[in-house]
């Protein structure tokens, strides 16, 4: 019989296999399954998906109301709810998978939903506010369109300061809270607010 070595394992198996893997026997194992099985042409069996893993069986696609992931497995969609790290409240569903927040050009359709719409031109980015008192504190506001809270900027020294801080503030578009600019006389102009159109005064200050 000719045998042929099965893909990521070493192990021989027979040529009717193709490009499956094989049982310590040589029967061959289910076509979802990757490296080996314990059981020929068995899902359940599989030592690993070669796609994803869905209540104990090795399957091609995720089947109707689940969704991929983490690359490799099939999830409810209140698993999904319940998935958190520290940077985001909630993972989102977005094209037949939970991730953690919608891809590039979408938007969730409310702050606090788990599905994504296509942006109208630009995504918002929502930073908090900040002060800016040097280039590096503006970096971390580089692709933000909105500011919540205020945007306070002091820049007593640098040159081609409006430049600088151009890419890193010049998407922002709206402050819902104040713009303060004060002691920064080494800023020539405001075009690094280029994008700028509302500013909402939230807040109060007193002087």
């Amino acid at each position: 019989m000719e045998m042929a070595k099965c893909s990521g394992t070493g192990q021989k198996c027979p040529e009717k296999c193709g490009r499956r893997a094989c049982t310590g026997d040589g029967e061959c194992c289910h076509p979802q399954c990757l490296g080996s099985c314990t059981l020929s042409d068995d899902d359940t069996a599989c030592a690993a998906c070669g796609h994803y893993y869905h209540n104990g069986r090795c399957v091609a696609d995720c089947p109707p109301s689940t969704y991929r992931f983490e690359g490799w497995r099939c999830i409810s969609a209140d698993f999904c709810s319940k998935v958190h790290l520290s940077d985001f409240d909630t993972f989102v569903i977005h094209g037949g998978e939970c991730i953690p927040d919608c891809p590039s050009g979408y938007t969730r359709s409310t702050p606090d939903s788990m599905s994504c719409i296509a942006c109208d031109g630009l995504c918002d980015k929502v930073c908090d506010g900040k002060l800016i008192d040097s280039v590096d504190a503006a970096q971390s506001l580089k692709g933000c369109t909105v500011i919540k809270g205020d945007l306070q900027i002091t820049i007593r020294r640098g040159h081609n300061m409006v430049a600088e801080l151009e890419s890193f503030t010049g998407l922002i578009q709206r402050v819902t809270g104040h713009v303060r600019i004060r002691h920064s006389h080494t800023l020539s102009s405001l075009a690094f607010l280029r994008s700028l159109r509302f500013i909402d005064g939230e807040n109060l200050h007193e002087e």
